[in-house]
């Protein structure tokens, strides 16, 4: 029901702003704002150094963290982080941005279903389309998070909840 604003090359490159939950995913495309099936869509790293970057590297990385501290808004893997910061700073150690907050981080990389899903997935819980908890996917159905103050940095069952999205950062 919409225009055509343009069209693009194999392995092109646009910025992602924004998923929906039908499919599409909003981009920016030059100076206009429109909309591509999420399945011509791949998330490539802008640093190219961290080109071989595996879920299961990053996994290893994440793992040597648990039993550390959660601090709200906290960003020091060591000190304390939240679940977001925790998701948020594994990534860049392999030179990998996130969005900061859980809801936001949504947008980085790309959905995948559970039937899909791999070491060093994000695991978003949430409701009413808000995710407001991440966590990172280790394998065996569990994920590695930072939890809670009381408990800080601990490896959960996935399905502790009910995952709302999973995203996959690195191909």
């Amino acid at each position: 029901n919409y225009d055509v604003i343009g069209s693009l090359v194999k392995n092109g490159s646009v910025r992602r702003i924004g998923i929906g939950n039908n499919g599409w995913s909003k981009i920016k495309y030059g100076n206009a704002t429109g909309y591509i099936s999420s399945q011509y869509l791949t998330t490539t790293n802008p640093n190219p150094g961290a080109a071989e970057t595996t879920g299961e590297a990053v996994v290893k990385f994440a793992l040597q963290f648990e039993g550390n501290p959660y601090v709200w808004g906290g960003n020091d893997l060591n000190t304390g982080v939240d679940c977001s910061g925790f998701t948020q700073q594994v990534y860049l150690n392999f030179g990998i941005r996130l969005n900061r907050t859980a809801d936001d981080q949504r947008l980085n990389g790309r959905q995948v279903s559970v039937s899909e899903i791999k070491p060093g997935d994000l695991v978003f819980y949430g409701s009413g389309g808000y995710a407001g908890h991440v966590g990172l996917y280790i394998g065996d159905g569990k994920i590695i998070h930072a939890s809670t103050p009381a408990t800080g940095i601990i490896i959960s069952n996935m399905n502790y909840r009910t995952p709302m999205q999973i995203n996959r950062i690195v191909e």
